[in-house]
């Protein structure tokens, strides 16, 4: 899930912030079901770009899989987290595609030491290659 906010002020130029439902966690008053309160803030300032190619093997697509991946630094910066990688009205992680999805409002984490995907849902999924930049 993402939460968009944009700034009620008349400020010029204002852009949409967007926050994400990084662990992926309910919202319920039924704590069995998930958590009663989130709190939602914004990683940072800078844009990931990542481009993700589905292998070009049987069942190796997915219409299911709700990934997320996690950007850790190299160094001592830390790491960001995305939603859910979906491109709206687009059918994302087609047998032999490559995907791109452009993720605002993450934290810098400097040089990327690695990238690590994980799935919420029971479909597998097969890829290939993963680009970030």
């Amino acid at each position: 899930a993402v939460v968009s906010t944009q700034s009620t002020g008349k400020e010029e130029g204002s852009v949409p912030t967007h926050l994400y439902n990084t662990d992926g966690r309910y919202l319920s008053s039924d704590t069995s079901e998930g958590d009663d309160e989130k709190d939602f803030c914004r990683q940072g300032d800078a844009t990931y770009t990542f481009e993700i190619t589905t292998a070009n093997e049987k069942w190796a697509d997915t219409d299911n899989i709700h990934a997320r991946i996690t950007v850790s630094s190299k160094g001592n910066r830390g790491n960001t987290t995305t939603g859910i990688l979906d491109n709206k009205g687009i059918d994302d992680f087609v047998l032999g595609n490559t995907d791109t999805f452009v993720i605002p409002d993450l934290k810098n984490v400097g040089k990327i030491g690695c990238v690590t995907l994980t799935a919420e849902q029971d479909d597998a999924w097969l890829f290939d290659t993963i680009k970030v930049t």
